[in-house]
């Protein structure tokens, strides 16, 4: 009996090593699945559900300041709407600038929309008084904030710089076009007053492209 048992137990350890070299590799592919990705994306991954596309939309933050140190302008971003004529809003203050929230977010594809006032119901000088003087080259910054803290900072360069006619549909289209990659427009009023409209005859409009 007890020969018996001494033999089994040589069997046994033999067998443990076997054992302990099968658990292992057991082991080991089970902590590789585990740690694959969630989701990968690849370029064959054919239509993208709605849910990934709000998730990938959502990454997207509003401006909320806008500096153009060429021309000393260091100012508030507030998001405005279109009115009934089909007009864009402007900002409430005389010194922030007004963003288009139905135009691209900060960074996103398309074109970001910001107008600001020339001067102020005394004709004191607005917040875009000297627009007119930016040039190509010239450098916009625009900067938000994340839900976190982080500060978002996105940097344009102006490519162009002209005098549009607000009566012309052409040149409203060309301000207010999208694009497939991230641009910025800014405009804001020029011209000659008109003291029975209560406006300016026209607007000047910068363009630019994102550059980081």
């Amino acid at each position: 009996m007890v020969k018996l048992k001494n033999n089994f137990l040589k069997k046994l350890i033999l067998f443990v090593p076997l054992i302990a070299l099968i658990f292992s590799f057991w082991f080991a592919s089970f902590k590789t699945s585990a740690n694959a990705p969630i989701m990968v994306i690849t370029e064959h991954s054919g239509v993208v559900s709605d849910v990934f596309k709000g998730l990938v939309k959502s990454q997207y933050i509003t401006p909320k300041m806008l500096v153009i140190n060429s021309i000393e302008v260091n100012a508030t971003i507030e998001p405005v709407g279109v009115e009934e004529s089909g007009a864009m809003q402007v900002p409430k203050n005389f010194f922030n600038i007004g963003w288009l929230k139905t135009s691209s977010k900060l960074g996103q594809d398309g074109n970001l929309v910001l107008s600001g006032h020339y001067d102020t119901t005394t004709g004191a000088p607005a917040v875009f008084y000297n627009l007119a003087n930016v040039s190509q080259g010239d450098t916009i910054t625009v900067l938000s904030q994340t839900q976190g803290g982080a500060i978002n900072k996105k940097t344009y360069v102006v490519t162009k710089v002209y005098m549009a006619d607000p009566n012309n549909i052409d040149h409203v289209k060309e301000a207010f076009k999208t694009s497939k990659h991230p641009t910025i427009t800014l405009i804001t009023c020029n011209g000659i007053w008109d003291p029975i409209k209560h406006e300016y005859s026209h607007r000047i409009v910068v363009k630019g492209d994102l550059v980081k």
